[in-house]
């Protein structure tokens, strides 16, 4: 065995020769020492791992902003609204519209209900005096007496 020694060996350590050491009670933790220098290398990228299970739901964000206005779309046909047919409903019924037609073209028809009869409306004025009528025929002539509230004609005369 070589440099078999007591102290003094291989930092002050015990040992039987350079490759034995005889090990005491350890000491006290030194500190950290230093980081490394960086830069170096970077290693191979592992595989991808299994896709673990889906989440709960989040709760709904808020709404976006208002996306700008779209491009104005062509000019569609003017329509046209012909009145069809106008009829008279039955009083208390209900007015009803349909329309019919196609596209730009149509037509509106309905039925209005007849509306109740009115009230009497107040006497009017006297009109003017009409013209005078044709001069009627000529008669008989007969004599009226008056007797104690009672006419008497005379027939003796007829």
């Amino acid at each position: 065995m070589n440099n078999m020694c007591v102290q003094g060996c291989n930092n002050n350590k015990k040992c039987i020769d350079d490759n034995v050491f005889i090990i005491g009670v350890p000491g006290m933790r030194g500190p950290t020492g230093p980081t490394g220098p960086s830069g170096g290398a970077t290693g191979p990228t592992g595989a991808t791992g299994a896709t673990g299970p889906t989440g709960a739901t989040g709760a709904t964000g808020p709404t976006g902003a208002t996306g700008p206005t779209g491009p104005t779309g062509p000019s569609g046909d003017t329509p046209t609204l012909e009145i069809g047919t106008v009829t008279t409903g039955e009083p208390g019924t209900q007015a009803t519209a349909s329309i019919t037609g196609t596209a730009p073209n149509y037509i509106l028809n309905l039925t209005i209900p007849q509306g109740p009869t009115g009230s009497q409306g107040l006497q009017g004025e006297v009109g003017p005096t009409g013209p005078t009528g044709p001069t009627g025929l000529t008669g008989a002539t007969e004599r009226l007496f008056k007797s104690s509230n009672k006419i008497i004609i005379d027939s003796s005369l007829i």
